[in-house]
């Protein structure tokens, strides 16, 4: 007796969708049938998330994969906004939906990994608070993956606010992606097998790990049996991060960042074994993750500190993985900024675009207290040595939303004008004086060659901010500088 194949109503969907995107199922591969429970389990770390945050939430209401197939773990991370009041609405009258709450961990590692324990579904999906998912995504992803046995479905992004997405990568369906189209993405919003990551133990780094996304990504990647590229369709829409947006909004420095890089070089070189396709992933991952920072309009912006952070980190980078014959492999460009960057010559890359070397100069924070009355800082000034003649600076504390600068006062001197390009300065900011919500930047602005030079002010990633107080507190941001932050004042 010949037995009849049921095709579920859910494949049928699913094999629809394949033929309208040109793509067949492999012959030899039945679609998966549908999951005994939740399809796919959608994680949302969240720390103080609003506005942009019950957005979110509300495109996940809206998906039209029937609701008992998926499920939303938003994990709150000690948020004091009002991003708890909003979730727990969502879960009230959505059964699909629950709300982790725990005590502030600072990045979302922690969070993403709480959710992965609770999570029921055959796959799973990290989402950001700030970002949206077009209405059709969650199906066609599960759909998609179902039929053509995908480990990980890298879904086709849109920038939200100006974020710049690498489009090339989209431009159209594949079941089977090559790995070197993969690795040109470590965001974490991906269609996941559970299982592939539950088998290697896969979880994300906790604690302030930069990169935190790509070196689970990465090895999800070399793990997975089949990674796919699902384009035709607004899947998810990510917003342009501004400074403080997101949960892992406190920067760490240039070594430290690169330190997350060498950890995925170290994945990549005992995950793939062919040689060739070895080298050109971490040449890859050099270039996105490493030469990137040299763009004359970002490279530019930094402190002269941050910069020398930047290229000692990576020229021990390139002097461990990027072997001179791998650097005749890349464009002629890249290999010229390498070759500059292998030799430390911080110069030679100020001066590849035209760019002027001088004058420059850069203050730090050397340490950081605060009682109730003020901030006190000791600053650090490091200048080139032919900037060594320095005249008197200010240091200028402006709130970014509104511009207003507070009254500068000249910071007292603990080192004389005569001790060479490193000086050091006592400086003090009122407690008082931060009345306005939001956010206040640092700078040093003074005269150097003739020009009135305003350097931000950084902070070394070794230098302790002492903890929030009266609604006021001092962080690290992404670029390594310093800001005050304000709160309910």
């Amino acid at each position: 007796m010949q037995i009849k194949k049921v095709l579920y109503p859910a494949v049928r969907r699913a094999i629809a969708l394949s033929s309208n995107l040109s793509v067949k199922p492999d012959p030899h591969l039945d679609p998966l049938p549908p999951a005994d429970g939740v399809e796919v389990s959608l994680i949302v770390p969240v720390y103080n998330g609003m506005p942009y945050f019950e957005a979110l939430l509300a495109s996940l209401e809206a998906q039209d994969l029937d609701s008992s197939r998926f499920e939303v773990i938003v994990v709150d991370d000690g948020s004091t906004d009002g991003t708890v009041a909003v979730a727990d609405s969502f879960a009230d009258r959505n059964t699909n939906f629950s709300v982790i709450h725990q005590a502030n961990s600072g990045w979302p590692g922690t969070p993403r990994n709480r959710g992965m324990e609770r999570a029921t579904g055959r796959y799973l999906f990290f989402a950001d608070a700030d970002d949206i998912l077009g209405k059709k995504s969650l199906r066609r992803l599960v759909d998609f993956a179902n039929i053509h046995h995908s480990d990980v479905v890298l879904p086709e992004m849109i920038g939200l606010a100006g974020r710049g997405i690498p489009s090339r990568i989209y431009l159209r369906t594949r079941v089977d992606a090559p790995l070197s189209l993969a690795f040109k993405t470590f965001t974490p919003h991906k269609l996941i097998r559970r299982d592939l990551v539950e088998s290697n133990a896969l979880r994300f780094p906790e604690g302030k790990v930069r990169l935190e996304d790509g070196i689970f990504l990465s090895q999800v990647y070399l793990k997975a049996h089949r990674v796919s590229i699902l384009a035709g369709y607004n899947y998810y829409y990510l917003r342009r991060r501004t400074e403080g947006s997101n949960i892992s909004s406190g920067g760490l420095g240039g070594a430290v960042y690169v330190s997350s890089v060498n950890r995925i070089a170290q994945i990549i070189a005992d995950g793939v074994a062919d040689k060739r396709e070895r080298e050109e992933l971490i040449l890859t991952l050099f270039a996105m993750k490493c030469l990137k920072i040299y763009r004359p309009e970002r490279f530019r912006g930094y402190s002269l500190q941050l910069k020398r952070e930047w290229l000692e980190a990576h020229r021990e980078f390139a002097e461990r993985w990027i072997p001179p014959e791998l650097e005749a492999r890349m464009h002629p460009p890249s290999a010229a900024l390498t070759a500059l960057i292998r030799q430390g010559d911080l110069e030679g890359i100020l001066r590849r675009d035209g760019g002027p070397v001088t004058p420059q100069t850069s203050a730090r924070i050397r340490t950081i207290s605060r009682d109730h009355e003020e901030f006190a800082l000791v600053i650090e000034l490091d200048v080139l040595p032919q900037q060594a003649a320095l005249g008197d600076g200010v240091l200028l504390v402006t709130h970014r939303e509104s511009g207003r600068t507070l009254p500068p006062s000249p910071p007292t001197a603990e080192t004389p004008a005569t001790a060479g390009p490193r000086r050091s300065f006592r400086a003090g900011i009122p407690v008082s004086e931060l009345n306005e919500n939001g956010t206040y930047d640092l700078h040093f602005s003074i005269p150097v060659e003739g020009h009135d030079i305003r350097s931000r002010v950084g902070i070394p990633a070794e230098v302790h901010c002492p903890g929030p107080a009266a609604g006021r507190e001092a962080y690290r941001t992404v670029n390594g500088n310093l800001s005050l932050r304000v709160r309910a004042v």
